[in-house]
């Protein structure tokens, strides 16, 4: 019985196909874009990747259904700080319950170091703010590396490591 009816969740990732079938049973409004990333590229896997993960947690048609069907999916993309940032911006605005992302920096490791890397910048630091601010109410998922060769956590997805407070709403 639990749908994820009334609920929105974010998804950041590659682009999305918000005309594949997967989305053709949601109710009108319900997949949006929380930032400009509808454009789609001539590399079918990195389409079909943020079109697959979004359908996973929202999908609803004939022939997909998802884990939320009944969900709002807001979809944003991580080619920028300021793509990030606005991602984040917007799941906190939609009171999100959950902000998806299956991406990462796999050549920085979990430390300090990798930590200013990324954050040291105004741009950074506004996207790390986001951060804080969205993990008080809504869960943060980050997927560990896509590489099935890798064996430890990058920073990204073990960021609370460094950053304590982000603990209570990170996965």
């Amino acid at each position: 019985g639990v749908t994820g009816a009334g609920q929105t969740v974010v998804v950041v990732d590659t682009h999305i196909n918000l005309a594949h079938e997967a989305f053709t049973g949601k109710t009108q409004g319900s997949v949006g874009l929380a930032t400009a990333n509808s454009t789609l590229t001539s590399d079918p896997a990195e389409n079909d990747h943020g079109t697959q993960v979004a359908s996973v947690i929202g999908g609803n048609s004939a022939s997909m259904i998802g884990i939320a069907p009944g969900a709002s999916i807001l979809y944003g993309n991580y080619a920028t700080d300021a793509s990030t940032t606005a991602a984040t911006n917007a799941a906190i605005a939609a009171n999100a319950v959950a902000m998806n992302n299956s991406w990462g920096y796999d050549s920085l490791t979990v430390g300090t170091q990798a930590f200013q890397t990324l954050f040291s910048s105004p741009s950074g630091s506004a996207y790390l703010n986001a951060l804080r601010t969205y993990s008080q109410t809504g869960v943060v998922v980050f997927a560990v590396s896509n590489d099935d060769a890798r064996t430890h956590a990058s920073i990204m997805d073990a960021l609370p490591y460094v950053d304590p407070s982000l603990e209570a709403g990170w996965i």
